[in-house]
């Protein structure tokens, strides 16, 4: 059954993951010309201000969004786990153990992913701010 589970998280975040990186290339791209019309006028590496400001106001809400969902839902499930821990048997305080394991490890990963974006949206803004001002 616990394996089930894991099977069925794990795939949720393959499909998460497939459609961020399916859905962030539209956005990075999504300037004031298009590409596919004046090739000439495409220059990779080259990010207007307009361009930046757009993905960072798209990406924030989301990013914010997620990370207050994972919180709620963390800290209810522990909450949860806690008093079903509290009140069981020694069988089922052993079960409850086990269940710990996944949910620290769930907790890990959407603390761990939340903080690696804002890690990375912290680095680049201010790399890409400096590079148009050149």
């Amino acid at each position: 059954m616990i394996h089930k589970k894991s099977y069925l998280m794990i795939l949720i975040l393959m499909i998460l993951s497939l459609l961020v990186i399916t859905i962030i290339p539209s956005y990075s791209m999504a300037t004031s010309y298009d590409p596919i019309e004046n090739p000439d006028k495409y220059k990779p590496g080259t990010a207007l201000d307009a361009d930046v400001a757009k993905l960072t106001n798209k990406a924030k809400p989301i990013v914010d969004t997620i990370s207050v969902i994972g919180i709620i839902i963390s800290v209810i499930t522990l909450s949860i786990i806690g008093v079903k821990y509290m009140i069981g048997s020694v069988q089922e305080k052993a079960e409850y153990k086990k269940t710990m394991l996944s949910y620290v490890i769930g907790v890990i990963f959407i603390v761990g992913i939340i903080t690696i974006l804002q890690i990375i949206n912290n680095i680049v803004i201010p790399l890409v701010n400096q590079a148009s001002t050149i």
